[in-house]
């Protein structure tokens, strides 16, 4: 399967947000962060997929391939 999307997470995390968290994002590829933290030990991120697809998620200091089922939970870590 082709990798057809990306999502960026905190592609410009000023330093006055050292750690924090967020919940509930639809994205524009129609996966939704269900949960995400961050902090100087990484980014915590919780997707779900309403379908089967391929996607890059990126982060400031990585990036990952992840296939997603439909109907399913992802959870990936980045160090930053």
């Amino acid at each position: 399967m082709e990798i057809c999307e990306n999502i960026t997470l905190l592609p410009a995390l000023p330093k006055s947000l050292g750690h924090g968290e967020l919940k509930g994002i639809l994205t524009r590829t129609g996966v939704r962060v269900e949960s995400m933290s961050w902090s100087d030990k990484g980014i915590d991120c919780r997707l779900y997929s309403p379908r089967e697809c391929r996607i890059e998620v990126r982060a400031p200091c990585e990036q990952r391939e992840l296939t997603l089922g439909a109907d399913t939970y992802s959870e990936v870590h980045f160090d930053i």
